[in-house]
């Protein structure tokens, strides 16, 4: 039988995984599905049942894309948009992707203007709801508030002759920061600039009163030159946006990577996207989410993730191999400054975490130029080592100082 006790928060790797297990099956099977592997586990059935009903409701207001909602829409609508067809000035090459709101198919200009292959996202038949249309014309409104390097552009948009509305975006061909970043065995450092990149793009929109709300390394992409791209604003909020279209209970999210606040429905601000900032700095340098998903979670926890055995991660060796290090060099590589920052960016209370992306990104800076960072307690002695590490030569003088003023 299943150990109970903990918080919801504690044992969020074992709701994660009876969540995805049930909504891999038919509606109507789940319950029993989750009932048999909590294994009596009474307080474990309950918190994934509650999840799973709100997610349930959600999803059927608000279709967000992706695994959380493919049963949703089990009876799928047939594809009725070919290779060949035209839709506006694009004819269409192929699918790329199917989500619970929208199909998004590679095309190309067809009016001969130009050359130009593109992205083209297409609300998907049967929902053209006015809430999901309204949904449609907000993402259209942000991307083109949005002119950033790091994020994908829009370049068109429309409807089509049976009123489903479009969007035509950059083609952005890359593969998501994970994994692009461990197939190339970055080290930390090389890791810690893509991030950069990335919260750059995240500081821009937060500028412009954008909240994303769906950071995750699937919609972080990389392409061949090294250059990142942020992709999918599709669940994204406008901070002065009218409350029917950010109304929080009926905002979807990918549980793996939603704040607090996104699983508890709260108000959702930039302190959203921080925590799932910090998320995924921790699975970019150690290969793992964070077990603990409240302000309990330990300073060290990106040094400890190094070397733990974490379910569906891969063993410690193979993370800390992709990072071209072993699990205890990587472990003392991460232990200190990032500690303290991925920590600091999971805080569960928002006012706790980083006042903006901005200035998680200034440690992150200040941590790769051997400088104090912000976050870290005031100490003379960390100041003082940090001092050294920059300036090793001073170091016989330090010491002979420190021998002076023993004496």
């Amino acid at each position: 039988m299943a150990a109970e006790g903990g918080s919801i928060w504690d044992r969020w790797d074992a709701i994660d995984r009876l969540l995805e297990l049930a909504l891999d099956l038919p509606e109507a099977e789940r319950r029993e599905a989750i009932h048999r592997a909590a294994d009596g586990d009474t307080a474990l059935e309950s918190a994934v049942i509650r999840l799973l009903h709100r997610l349930e409701t959600d999803q059927r207001l608000s279709a967000p894309s992706g695994q959380l909602v493919h049963d949703a829409f089990a009876e799928e609508d047939p594809e009725t948009v070919q290779p060949g067809d035209e839709i506006g000035r694009f004819r269409i090459l192929s699918r790329l992707g199917r989500g619970g709101m929208a199909t998004v198919y590679r095309a190309e200009r067809a009016d001969g203007t130009y050359q130009q292959q593109v992205a083209l996202k297409l609300l998907r038949r049967g929902l053209d709801t006015d809430d999901l249309i309204r949904r449609f014309v907000a993402e259209r409104q942000i991307l083109s508030s949005l002119a950033h390097p790091n994020i994908a552009r829009l370049l068109d948009g429309g409807s089509t002759d049976d009123g489903r509305p479009y969007l035509v975006m950059e083609l952005v061909e890359g593969e998501p920061i994970v994994a692009w970043a461990d197939a190339r065995q970055l080290d930390v450092a090389g890791r810690l600039r893509l991030f950069l990149a990335m919260a750059d793009a995240i500081h821009t929109a937060h500028r412009l009163l954008v909240v994303h709300r769906d950071i995750k390394p699937s919609n972080v992409l990389v392409d061949a030159e090294g250059q990142v791209k942020l992709l999918d604003f599709g669940i994204a909020k406008l901070l002065d946006a009218d409350e029917a279209l950010t109304d929080v209970g009926s905002v979807p999210h990918t549980p793996s990577y939603a704040s607090p606040e996104q699983l508890a429905g709260g108000p959702i601000t930039t302190a959203s996207d921080i925590y799932q900032a910090g998320i995924l700095l921790l699975e970019l340098l150690t290969g793992t989410r964070p077990a603990i998903r409240h302000g309990g979670t330990t300073t060290r926890v990106a040094s400890r993730a190094a070397r733990a055995t974490v379910p569906g991660c891969g063993p410690p060796d193979a993370r800390a191999g992709a990072r071209a290090s072993t699990p205890d060099r990587l472990a003392r590589r991460l232990r200190g400054d990032l500690d303290i920052i991925i920590a600091k960016a999971l805080r569960e209370e928002p006012e706790e975490r980083y006042a903006s992306v901005a200035e998680m990104a200034e440690d992150v800076r200040r941590h790769l130029g051997g400088m104090p960072i912000m976050a870290h307690p005031e100490s003379m002695g960390y100041r003082a080592r940090k001092f050294v590490t920059r300036h090793p030569a001073v170091l016989p003088a330090v010491a002979l100082g420190g021998l002076l003023l023993a004496g």
